[in-house]
């Protein structure tokens, strides 16, 4: 058994094109690049690739992970080469590893991905202190992060796939290791979300309890969510 993982980066335009789009992509390039992948038995059999973790659309990303087998034994050095020239711009290979025979698939193993979140600052969030001084807009905007985060329950609204109408449910299980920061009128938001066959939580439900809480009244097509890790 021939395992291999791809990392890859996914930015640029090439974040609007969707996971199953992006699948088809690779699919093509193995094609292309004589890579003969093992195919699934079956009356529908298909290649043996997947994603770690599917990305949504409209996220950039620096650490996506695609396993496959080949058919033949190939050095990592040579899938790159062979791969590199037959991808679109904004999508980047950035290493190549040999997995072991058997085990668990890696979408089987992850428990968390990290996330960059860039929220513009397009007004000035209400003081939280009390008494005549006014504090900085970045000052002010920390504070209510930081309440935010304290909170006993985080309550978002998640409408599910069998039911129609949307329910509330607390979402601060689901988060951890939050930090922020400001940088040039941009509210940045670093957090590790949970994600695997266990549980995930998605970050558009953390951005909008979030930003309604601290007053951003940016527009969700400005906000731009990066992935930066995954956790296995």
């Amino acid at each position: 058994m021939n395992r291999y993982a791809l990392r890859l980066s996914k930015t640029g335009y090439m974040k609007y094109i969707s996971h199953l789009d992006l699948t088809r992509l690779f699919k093509n390039a193995f094609k292309r690049a004589g890579i003969r992948l093992v195919y699934s038995k079956g009356y529908n059999p298909h290649p043996k690739m997947s994603f770690a973790s599917p990305l949504s659309l409209g996220y950039s990303s620096v650490c996506e992970l695609l396993e496959f087998e080949c058919q033949e034994a190939l050095s990592p050095k040579e899938i790159l080469d062979r791969m590199k020239v037959l991808l679109p711009k904004g999508i980047d290979l950035l290493s190549c590893e040999t997995l072991g025979p058997g085990g668990k698939t890696l979408a089987s193993r992850v428990t968390g991905a990290r996330y960059k979140i860039t929220i513009p600052i397009r007004t000035e969030p209400a003081a939280l202190r009390p008494g005549n001084e006014r504090p900085s807009a970045a000052s002010d905007l920390r504070e209510l992060c930081a309440a935010f985060f304290c909170q006993t329950e985080i309550i978002a609204r998640k409408k599910s796939k069998k039911m129609k109408e949307a329910r509330d449910i607390d979402i601060k299980p689901m988060t951890r290791e939050n930090t922020w920061d400001i940088v040039d009128d941009n509210f940045i938001l670093y957090t590790t979300l949970d994600a695997g066959s266990n549980r995930t939580l998605s970050p558009e439900l953390l951005i909008g309890p979030l930003t309604a809480f601290a007053g951003l009244s940016a527009d969700r097509a400005d906000v731009e969510v990066e992935r930066t890790a995954l956790y296995f």
